[in-house]
């Protein structure tokens, strides 16, 4: 029984990824349907942050494909989430294979969602996170996606090989954070997870 199947980010409806600009307060979307785009620009500065966002749906890590690499002189970010617009930005403990962007090729943004910093029930506001640039000296290439649509990792559950699995089952091996109150009653409400079988 495997979690976390990558889907493409425009597989949900209303997902987005902005381009903060911090210096204007506005955000630009990147398209989450196309497989090139700028993450920022080349005179990016401290405030600015990428953001991608999947509306009233429970989702962790991302797979990016980097085209381009994010060079300044010296630069430093933080990936931060947050569970609803106006909601406040918390820091996130991140594997980051793109080591803020500077690392080229395809590679994952991992973090625990089930953990309560990010976890609520299916349906209550964006689920966002961002990379926030926090210090930059003389930038002169923002990076730039390539090859491949951003993807994010889903609840799903895949079961292998035509394996049955019980309720009980599903209970011992899903995100804890994810099944908080639930009962047999009431568990599609709370994790709503779809079933593959290969």
């Amino acid at each position: 029984m495997l979690f976390n199947d990558y889907v493409t980010m425009d597989s949900y409806s209303g997902t987005k990824i902005n381009f903060y600009d911090a210096s204007l307060d506005t955000r630009t979307d990147r398209g989450t349907g196309n497989t090139t785009f700028d993450y920022f620009p080349d005179d990016f500065a401290v405030g600015d942050a990428i953001e991608f966002v999947v509306p009233s749906n429970a989702w962790q890590n991302l797979k990016i494909n980097v085209g381009t690499a994010i060079a300044a002189t010296s630069y430093a970010g933080k990936w931060q989430m947050r569970n609803d617009w106006g909601g406040t930005w918390t820091d996130i403990t991140v594997v980051d294979g793109t080591v803020g962007f500077s690392v080229t090729g395809a590679n994952e943004v991992t973090f625990n969602a089930s953990s309560s910093t990010f976890y609520g029930k299916w349906g209550q506001g964006d689920y966002t996170i961002r990379y926030l640039i926090t210090a930059v000296d003389t930038p002169t290439q923002g990076g730039a996606n390539a090859t491949d649509k951003a993807k994010v990792g889903t609840w799903n559950i895949t079961i292998q090989n035509g394996d049955t699995k019980s309720l009980a089952d599903i209970y011992a091996a899903y995100p804890t954070a994810l099944l908080k109150g639930a009962t047999d009653a009431n568990f599609s409400q709370y994790a709503c997870p779809y079933f593959i079988t290969i």
